[in-house]
């Protein structure tokens, strides 16, 4: 994972950087807490600039977190539930899954859609109950955006200041890719399997 987000920025710049964090927000196995750093190094060895790069990101992400906000405006509570339910397990996504967000930004209003921006798991699903709510477009952007700009600022910063070391950083993360591979293949069939039990329960 690691040299394919490496090779991403590389080849495709800033373009690159918006499309990893576009998927990050579309597929939750894809880590900002991995990408962003990986990014913020690229910007301290002078391949980007570090204030266009953190832009990107945060124009990728929030495209890619007004995709479930406008599919759940779509498609309503009942009707996505159900489609979560029936084919959403390999994107984690689940009845549950939308309950739990729903259940936070009933209780805490529009500011959760800035606080969960920095929370794995709630990150992407907290678009949902803002659509199903009918939360305005340009509040639930300028909520999304913010939280965006904080996270993906600090972990981008992260990455740029450990440029100085950057030949033990790439060390570091090479000997981590397999783990995190192995990682990312135990949530995918962990999420497959969970999803078949739902299916045999509910036949």
């Amino acid at each position: 994972m690691v040299e394919f987000i490496t090779g991403t920025i590389e080849q495709l710049g800033y373009v690159g950087v918006g499309l990893l964090m576009l998927v990050e927000t579309l597929i939750p196995p894809i880590p900002s807490e991995l990408i962003m750093p990986l990014v913020g190094l690229a910007a301290a060895r002078g391949e980007l600039n570090h204030a266009g790069a953190t832009g990107a990101a945060i124009a990728g992400a929030t495209a890619g977190a007004s995709f479930w906000y406008h599919l759940a405006r779509l498609f309503g509570p009942d009707r996505l539930r159900t489609l979560a339910d029936r084919h959403g397990r390999l994107l984690g996504l689940s009845g549950q899954a939308i309950d739990r967000p729903a259940a936070w930004f009933a209780r805490h209003g529009g500011w959760t859609i800035f606080v969960a921006r920095i929370l794995p798991g709630m990150r992407v699903y907290i678009s949902i109950p803002a659509g199903l709510t009918g939360m305005t477009l340009p509040r639930f952007l300028a909520f999304t955006a913010a939280g965006f700009s904080v996270w993906y600022g600090l972990l981008g910063a992260a990455g740029y200041a450990l440029g100085l070391n950057i030949a033990l950083v790439g060390e570091a993360l090479t000997r981590a890719a397999p783990w995190l591979w192995a990682t990312l293949a135990a949530i995918v069939a962990w999420r497959l399997m969970r999803g078949r039990r739902g299916v045999r329960a509910t036949s």
